[in-house]
């Protein structure tokens, strides 16, 4: 195996006593006992001192969302966490929106008060099913994708996680539909409240397959 190119690592990277190589302190050969390989390791500290220039897309994507969060002054983004947010569109229709842990969250779901973001995914769940689901691609466990649909949310996925980086599309794409759409008058009130705060309201979830929310609302990630 070839060297790393010095330019490629942090600061505070170094090799150790006993020849493995640390960063922040940190061995990273510990680090893949515990977390296994291939795994993301970066230093936080050396995000704030040392100007990024592209060499690694995990580190561009991390700082960005670091500054975006600095200026939104707002919860930091759920990192790693495959969680989902949820929208209304122009007919009140709803839409759920399954962030793969990296896709973009509009800045007012951490602003709604009411529901943390973490636990959207749970309420959507508890409610009655109310349709079937029609599944709109093919995956080895679409058991969310369906549990979603069925009760009456349009569902989209940020399908770009299993993409690279030449193939990435950067839009939440359609995955599976309702046969029956829920409206956003039939949900809990602060679940309504939630989805009439990120309202799409350019958009008809029903005559897309995808949904660029960049181009809609301000977001983190």
């Amino acid at each position: 195996m070839s060297a790393i190119p010095r330019n490629l690592l942090p600061e505070t990277a170094e090799v150790g006593p006993d020849g493995v190589l640390q960063v922040g302190g940190c061995s990273l050969a510990d680090v893949a006992a515990e977390f296994g390989t291939p795994v993301f390791v970066y230093d936080e500290s050396a995000l704030a001192v040392r100007p990024l220039l592209g060499a690694n897309r995990f580190r561009r994507i991390h700082a960005s969302r670091l500054m975006d969060e600095e200026k939104l002054n707002m919860k930091p983004y759920p990192q790693g966490s495959d969680c989902v947010w949820l929208a209304s569109d122009e007919q009140g229709h709803l839409g759920a929106f399954i962030t793969a842990g990296v896709g973009p969250i509009p800045a007012a779901a951490f602003d709604s008060g009411l529901i943390e973001l973490e636990d959207i995914e749970g309420r959507l769940c508890q409610l009655p099913l109310t349709s079937h689901a029609q599944l709109l691609v093919s995956v080895k466990r679409p058991d969310d994708f369906i549990d979603l649909a069925e009760r009456g949310f349009f569902v989209y996925d940020w399908t770009d996680v299993s993409r690279t980086t030449q193939e990435e599309l950067r839009v939440y794409e359609l995955v599976a539909v309702p046969t029956q759409p829920l409206n956003v008058g039939s949900l809990p009130p602060d679940l309504a409240t939630v989805a009439t705060v990120l309202r799409l309201s350019d958009l008809v979830f029903a005559a897309g397959s995808a949904v660029d929310v960049r181009a809609h609302l301000r977001c983190v990630g």
